[in-house]
């Protein structure tokens, strides 16, 4: 009997309608479907942990229960986001053991492409989780009237495969 991955994403992106949510859904999309978490939609008091929040607790175990989890941000400073990088401060120790994720990220130029290879990767090593080989970073030239384009979409498929198969294959411990 063949297991059902479960698929989360995180989009960091600063809005709804953000670049970097549209890369999460297309990554999502290409997976098969699954849940989609907005880090700005949640509470910053929760996020930073000054203050008990439900709805971040509950986005934290649904990210970190996942078997493929697609991590999202916009690239600042050569880095995640400030609220992508709160959100897995709030994850236990080795949260992301038997994890599959996918990086991904949008950036205003190119010159931060090698952000999710240097920190982005590191990031999810210390949480135990394994990162798929092929990132999903994108600038505005890969957008076409708003939406992915077309090597784009090729792009986030590669990565969801990569990350679906890997994730066959791996042991979830709790």
């Amino acid at each position: 009997m063949a297991i059902t991955a479960t698929v989360v994403g995180v989009s960091g992106g600063e809005s709804p309608g953000s670049k970097t949510r549209a890369v999460t859904q297309a990554i999502l999309d290409a997976a098969g479907g699954g849940e989609l978490i907005d880090v700005s939609a949640l509470g910053a008091e929760g996020l930073l942990g000054r203050s008990p929040d439900p709805e971040v607790d509950a986005a934290v175990l649904l990210a970190s229960s996942a078997h493929v989890l697609v991590l999202a941000s916009p690239i600042y400073r050569a880095t995640v986001s400030g609220a992508v990088k709160a959100f897995l401060d709030r994850f236990p120790p080795d949260g992301l053991r038997g994890t599959v994720v996918v990086l991904a990220a949008t950036a205003a130029t190119a010159q931060h492409h090698l952000a999710l290879d240097t920190g982005g990767r590191s990031l999810v090593a210390s949480l135990g989780g394994v990162s798929a080989p092929t990132v999903v970073f994108a600038t505005g030239a890969d957008f076409a009237d708003g939406a992915p384009g077309a090597e784009l979409q090729a792009l986030a498929g590669r990565a969801a495969a990569e990350a679906l198969a890997l994730s066959s294959g791996l042991t979830r411990t709790t």
